[in-house]
This record gives C-alpha cells, structure tokens and sequence, in this order.
C-alpha cells in the first residue's frame, strides 16, 4: 500500500506498482481492488491521471486491504 502512495506523484512508478497490485488482488479474488488498480494503471500510462481521484482510490484500495487483514487476523490468528 505504501508503494502506492509514494509512487502517486509519478505517473510512470504509479503504473508499474498498480499492475503489480491488478495481478496480486486478481489471484486473491479482491475485485474491487483489481478493478481500481487497473484503472490507475491504464489512467498513469495514457498520463491522463487526476491526483485528487488518485488517493481517493488509494484510499478505497486501502479500506480494502484493511478489511482484509482483520477478516485473516479473525479467522485464520496463526497466519
């Protein structure tokens, strides 16, 4: 997550770190996440990204990964 907001104020750094993300939540089932961080990716390639969009969608991303943990901390507390 943090690679996210640091690279937020380079288009370039922001695509690759958005597609890493697209790829990962895919294989895990996060949708949501996937979808936010396919539009970033396309959005930092095409240079038409709006900064204030971009850490709203941080933001979202960042719910997300949030509820993630805590649903693994509940149900699985060893991993």
């Amino acid at each position: 997550m943090e690679g996210l907001r640091l690279a937020s104020g380079n288009a370039e750094q922001l695509g690759l770190v958005a597609h890493r993300l697209k790829g990962a939540s895919s294989n895990v089932g996060m949708d949501e996440v996937a979808a936010i961080a396919s539009t970033l990716e396309k959005q930092a390639n095409a240079g038409t990204l709006e900064p204030t969009r971009v850490l709203a969608d941080i933001d979202v991303i960042s719910q997300q990964l949030v509820a993630l943990e805590q649903f693994m901390s509940r149900y699985f507390p060893s991993a």
